[in-house]
């Protein structure tokens, strides 16, 4: 299991505040507690009271990516699954923005949310800390000329990445891959989701997952990408 992250320190002032307000940045109807201003709101390492507060009204099993009927969590492995068709984007090191930007097609990043919540079970193992801790998590799709590719979901607990996670629709791939020579890359784990498996969008055919985490002063961040059908479209 992975070192626990180092938890930021509270700003002058704010304490043990968990003030939390709704916002909606998905089309569907979401029910999630957010920061205003995730830059500069009260640090992660909440209270009890405002772990007890977000754990009554964030289902961490509802949503796209963290699906309200779930059967099970993803079963990660060290390689690449064998029937994948593309295993070199799959297995891909650096960084997948550049990758996607490098077919020629118009890229864009669409925020789906960015939540204060509760990690799933595997999440919270991976990043080694408790399950009911309390997480900032960013999901987005990366786009090709408008054509959602690939669903990617990234979380920690550390106040040290919240800068890197609020980021509207800026790829986080400019900062894991830019100069910070402080930041370490994990190997990367792959599975397939089926239809209700934590990850999956929803009905329909099987899908290839990868995840990693990245480690900058202690601090972890958890990132996971689902390859998404229409992204055979694109490639040669």
């Amino acid at each position: 299991m992975p070192p626990a992250p180092v938890r930021g320190a509270s700003a002058p002032g704010s304490g043990p505040d968990c003030r939390l307000r709704l916002r909606h940045v998905a089309t569907a109807p979401v029910r999630s507690w957010s920061y205003p201003c995730c830059k500069s709101g009260p640090p992660l390492s909440q209270t009890v009271a405002c772990r007890q507060k977000i754990a009554a009204n964030t289902d961490p099993g509802r949503g796209i990516w963290h699906n309200a009927g779930m059967t099970s969590l993803p079963d990660w492995q060290s390689a690449v699954p064998a029937d994948c068709a593309y295993p070199d984007w799959l297995s891909e090191q650096g960084s997948l923005t550049a990758r996607l930007l490098a077919t020629g097609h118009a890229f864009a990043v669409e925020l789906q949310a960015l939540e204060a919540t509760v990690p799933r079970a595997d999440e919270a193992a991976c990043l080694g800390i408790a399950s009911d801790s309390v997480v900032l998590v960013r999901q987005v799709r990366l786009t090709l000329d408008g054509v959602a590719v690939i669903a990617a979901r990234s979380l920690s607990a550390d106040d040290g990445w919240r800068a890197v996670l609020d980021r509207g629709g800026r790829s986080l791939g400019y900062s894991l891959f830019g100069d910070d020579n402080d930041i370490l890359r994990g190997p990367l784990e792959y599975a397939t989701l089926s239809a209700g498996q934590a990850l999956h969008p929803g009905d329909g055919p099987s899908l290839f997952a990868r995840r990693s985490s990245f480690v900058r002063h202690g601090g972890r961040l958890l990132v996971q990408e689902v390859f998404l059908p229409a992204l055979t479209g694109f490639l040669p």
